[in-house]
């Protein structure tokens, strides 16, 4: 794999992780707050999904916060090790 496709191939994962981020956010309000009989979407469906995808979304980032943090304590807990070991 040449330097310049890294670059392509992370913007793809992150694309693909978006993706999917968004379809499960759909699917999960979808479930939760449409009638699949109705043919409009009723002003209760409109808020029900805004709330949902709002929430969705909010707790995705603050997961993916805490991911982050607990990521980087670990590679200061190895660099630790690392250090101790030379």
């Amino acid at each position: 794999m040449s330097r310049h496709s890294l670059p392509l191939l992370q913007a793809k994962v992150q694309m693909d992780a978006f993706i999917d981020l968004h379809s499960g956010g759909i699917n999960t309000c979808q479930k939760k707050c449409l009638n699949p009989t109705g043919v409009e979407l009723t002003d209760k469906e409109k808020l029900c999904t805004d709330s949902c995808l709002s929430k969705f979304f909010e707790a995705n980032m603050l997961v993916g916060e805490l991911a982050q943090d607990h990521i980087l304590e670990k590679q200061k807990e190895l660099e630790k090790i690392q250090k101790m070991v030379q």
